[in-house]
């Protein structure tokens, strides 16, 4: 109980200053457009924390999560990214408040409602002071792009795991009878609202005999089998990863007898990350499956083993190798199991970023029919419009005409 209500209070601050913000940041006039983005991300936060916090203050999903530790604790993560966005944006907000003046070229007029104008505001050509401090507020605004991402991150591995739970239930009373299916997860698009998976997973639980959910186990068993004393956890691991490598079902089928599915190499790279480097589409789907988690990042290491290029790879999750790599089935299977269209490595990178790159439609289309984020920044403040206008070009020498992908573009 304490958990939840420390994150409902979190979160009920966090929306409060989330719409105070969005107030003071439309007025700005005349302002790059990247400050006058951050309208758009405080929006968005704003309405994710807003349903997050209407599902926890009701008692009846309080009291059926209460009973599972295993959302309880991913509820509980959420406070940190939910803080640290508020945080940014305050920052944000005292750092723009001082270059800021009245703009009365354009002046709104007076609403029919009696209300009083919204008083509109413009950086000061003449501010000297803003051409030194404007390096820190674009220094706030990887920052803010950094914390978009974590935040995101995090509501959208609160919302699968809610998904996979609620399907299980669905699952458990359902009429059906027959063998226990092998497959361990379900196909489900990455989502970041989880304050309506919350609600949904509620409705579903509220129809298992009471006490039932206290005692139930992780949905998802990552090992098949008890490892044996002969062979080490890290030995299993790199037997699967080989038989990964070599593309062959069978071997990697035997190897999961034993082996960590979601088990990590010297670099934390998981079998499912390279299946989606090589293009192996069938150990791909077999692994997506058998519940490999499908947006583990590998290690922030710049001296990874046999990498080429570390700086670029290092952090990198399975979508952003087969996107890198060009492996289009991959990147559509991956999608389908809920990996989040907009992680980042290290570095900032994208996928939407390295399909452009690449000059691949196809995966640029997927990512776009995902919700891929177009206006994008990477963390060294690149503008993901600006590969998007490379885009643009690809699709205009390839004679590709498909207008509705950008319309989020605009």
């Amino acid at each position: 109980m304490a958990e939840l209500l420390s994150i409902l209070q979190v979160a009920e601050i966090a929306t409060k200053t989330s719409i105070q913000l969005y107030d003071f940041f439309s007025t700005i006039t005349h302002a790059p457009q990247e400050i006058r983005g951050i309208t758009r991300d405080i929006n968005s936060f704003n309405t994710l924390v807003c349903n997050l916090t209407a599902s926890l203050k009701s008692p009846d999903v309080r009291a059926i999560i209460e009973n599972d530790l295993e959302i309880t604790n991913a509820i509980e993560s959420l406070k940190e990214p939910i803080g640290n966005s508020r945080k940014t944006f305050e920052k944000m907000e005292e750092k723009l408040r001082p270059h800021l003046k009245e703009d009365i070229s354009s002046s709104e007029p007076p609403k029919g409602n009696g209300d009083a104008p919204a008083q509109q505001r413009r950086l000061s050509r003449t501010d000297v002071k803003w051409y030194f401090k404007r390096k820190e507020v674009y220094s706030l605004l990887g920052e803010m792009e950094r914390n978009k991402v974590t935040f995101g991150d995090a509501m959208g591995y609160v919302t699968l795991l809610l998904s996979f739970k609620t399907s299980a239930i669905m699952k458990a009373n359902s009429a059906a009878t027959g063998p226990k299916p092998q497959d361990a997860t379900i196909k489900t698009p990455f989502d970041d609202d989880a304050g309506s998976a919350l609600i949904r997973f509620a409705e579903t639980a509220s129809t298992l005999p009471q006490g039932s959910l206290s005692d139930s186990k992780p949905l998802v068993d990552t090992r098949s089998s008890m490892v044996e004393p002969e062979e080490t956890e890290s030995q299993l691991t790199d037997t699967l990863i080989q038989a990964v490598k070599i593309g062959s079902l069978p071997l990697v089928k035997a190897s999961l007898e034993k082996a960590n599915i979601n088990g990590q190499d010297r670099d934390g790279r998981t079998p499912l990350s390279f299946a989606a480097e090589l293009g192996h589409v069938q150990v791909t789907e077999l692994l997506l499956a058998r519940g490999a988690i499908v947006s583990i990042r590998q290690y922030s290491n710049h001296r990874q083993q046999g990498s080429s290029e570390p700086l670029r790879e290092s952090g990198r999750t399975p979508l952003l190798w087969a996107a890198a790599k060009g492996n289009s089935a991959i990147v559509h299977l991956l999608l389908q199991y809920g990996a989040n269209p907009n992680a980042r490595s290290t570095s900032g990178r994208f996928a939407l970023q390295e399909a452009t790159m690449n000059n691949n439609v196809d995966i640029v289309k997927l990512l776009l029919q995902y919700k891929a984020d177009a206006n994008a920044r990477s963390y060294n403040f690149v503008r993901s419009l600006f590969v998007f206008g490379l885009f643009v070009h690809l699709i205009n020498t390839r004679n590709i005409h498909s207008p509705a992908l950008f319309c989020d573009a605009t």
